[in-house]
């Protein structure tokens, strides 16, 4: 940003921090059930400067050892340094004795600086976090050192008008965490009625609807359709734009979606060696860490080796309904449970051929089919609304921190001291240092 709002000023981290550090290794040895917090980059996280204090290592390090440079005060910041880099952490009041690892940095404030205005200017995507992960370097792990911290540059408002925006930010930002802790809760709930609805439809009931279930016969997949192992053709070229059939993998399916999309598709020469599946066809992933994976062909397609396949035999199973079995927890515990264990779970064809499901009649299939979709409809449009709220969530503390920092979130009092005074005030009534201060411009 070229113009700055009136009174504020731009700055280098050095000048405003008294230390910046990092942690030190061979803690693991003074690991304890007691003793005095260890922070590790576990207890930060982006979007907020609160530390996520649930699950704190204990340390009880011995007289004299190597850690008073890093021992923790209130209001340091915390920077992780290493792995996921530019999370950032103010340290509370109450935290009490504590310590960092070396993957974490510590920053300390000078005094006449609001401690979370700066935190917030760290943790902001367009300003001292976008700064951070610009510098970050290193080849197969990437890293910051403690002068990419010192060198980031700083917009600093004058004093009164960082503790408005820090408050505007802690009200606001909280809110937004609040709204984000909501909807997390919501999701495993639709998941649950999912399973419910699934679990119930196989057992003889749909919502009011109950079943007489003395009609429902025991049969092996196998007696409803063919079973087929998917293969992968040589000539199976990846995103072919002449490819016409989809060929589908573990990662195309999710339980709950037909599929019809996929990222590979065979060519004509693909075609000719590949084991072809019609419209409606229940995939299950069979091997694997994505064992017992659903999907219900919603086009002609063709599979790779790790999914098996039934082409139902429509006169005596409705594959939605199949597909609907599969998917529910009976279905899954039938698959994984029957599973080799091996290197990798595994059920081969002709154990999954042989898996028992409870049959209704045909007409209480389809019944059951068109019932449970109307419910896992009502469920996908609120899991929508849902992805589409959190998204909103999502961006609003990205935006609000970039519109605190262009100085657009509070309102400014031309009767506050200007920033560059207020440094220079500080600078002339600190004690003298050994070392050159680096020079600071003013806008």
């Amino acid at each position: 940003m070229s113009e700055l709002p009136s009174g504020w000023t731009r700055t280098t981290a050095a000048e405003l921090f008294e230390r910046v550090t990092s942690g030190s290794r061979g803690w693991a040895k003074y690991y304890a059930n007691t003793g005095a917090a260890f922070i590790r980059v576990g207890n930060l996280d982006h979007d907020t400067i609160k530390l996520d204090l649930a699950d704190v290592q204990r340390v009880e390090p011995p007289a004299g050892a190597e850690g008073e440079r890093t021992r923790l005060m209130h209001n340091d910041l915390l920077v992780s340094i290493t792995a996921e880099l530019g999370m950032v952490g103010l340290v509370p009041r109450d935290l009490g004795e504590a310590y960092i690892n070396q993957h974490i940095a510590l920053a300390r404030p000078r005094a006449g600086c609001d401690p979370r205005f700066l935190a917030w200017y760290f943790a902001s995507e367009a300003d001292g976090k976008r700064q951070l992960l610009a510098a970050s370097r290193g080849g197969t792990k990437a890293g910051l050192g403690l002068d990419d911290i010192r060198d980031a540059e700083v917009l600093v408002a004058p004093f009164p008008e960082q503790q408005r925006i820090a408050n505007k930010l802690d009200a606001i930002l909280a809110r937004v965490d609040a709204c984000r802790n909501r909807l997390d809760r919501v999701g495993p709930l639709l998941q649950r009625f999912r399973q419910s609805v699934l679990a119930r439809a196989v057992s003889g009931g749909v919502g009011d609807q109950q079943y007489d279930i003395s009609e429902w016969t025991p049969c092996a997949i196998g007696q409803l359709g063919v079973v087929v192992t998917g293969n992968t053709p040589a000539r199976v070229r990846a995103s072919d734009p002449n490819g016409r059939i989809p060929l589908f993998k573990p990662t195309d399916l999710s339980q709950g979606d037909a599929v019809c999309q996929s990222d590979e598709r065979l060519t004509d020469e693909g075609v000719s060696g590949a084991r072809l599946l019609p419209t409606g066809a229940v995939l299950v992933t069979c091997i694997g860490a994505t064992i017992g994976k659903t999907g219900l062909a919603a086009v002609p397609c063709a599979t790779n080796q790790q999914i098996n396949a039934v082409v139902c035999d429509e006169s005596r199973v409705d594959p939605r309904y199949l597909y609907l079995w599969f998917s529910s927890p009976i279905g899954q515990q039938a698959v994984i449970g029957n599973a080799s264990a091996t290197t990798l779970p595994i059920i081969n064809k002709s154990k999954f051929a042989s898996l028992q499901v409870l049959l209704p009649p045909l007409a209480v299939q389809r019944d059951i089919a068109g019932r449970v979709s109307m419910l896992l409809e009502q469920a996908g449009r609120l899991q929508r609304r849902l992805d589409g709220a959190a998204a909103t969530i999502h961006r609003l503390a990205p935006a609000t921190l970039a519109k605190a920092f262009r100085g657009e979130l509070v309102p400014q009092d031309p009767n506050d001291e200007p920033a560059a005074e207020m440094l220079a005030r500080l600078d002339a009534s600190a004690p003298p240092k050994t070392t050159a201060r680096r020079g600071r411009s003013t806008a």
